[in-house]
């Protein structure tokens, strides 16, 4: 995994899941989840636990810390929270 350092760009899921080439049932399948799941996390409507975030991370080739996970409550709008 690249290191993590002060520099290290951090990224939103999709922008990880997008550079490494991957759809949303392609990285679902590999973490054995559903594409469902995945869209919840990107939407910040769920958050993987740790162990999956360091799966994540190592199927996409990126440091877990360099994954932004957005955390949003269920029917409250982006621009509200």
């Amino acid at each position: 995994m690249p290191a993590c350092g002060v520099n290290a760009a951090v990224m939103t899921l999709r922008e990880a899941r997008l550079k490494a080439g991957y759809t949303q049932q392609i990285l679902a399948d590999a973490l054995g989840v559903t594409r469902q799941a995945v869209s919840e996390w990107e939407r910040g409507l769920s958050v993987p636990d740790v162990n999956m975030a360091k799966r994540i991370a190592q199927e996409l080739k990126t440091d877990v810390n360099q994954i932004e996970f957005p955390v949003r409550r269920r029917g409250v709008a982006a621009n509200e929270s």
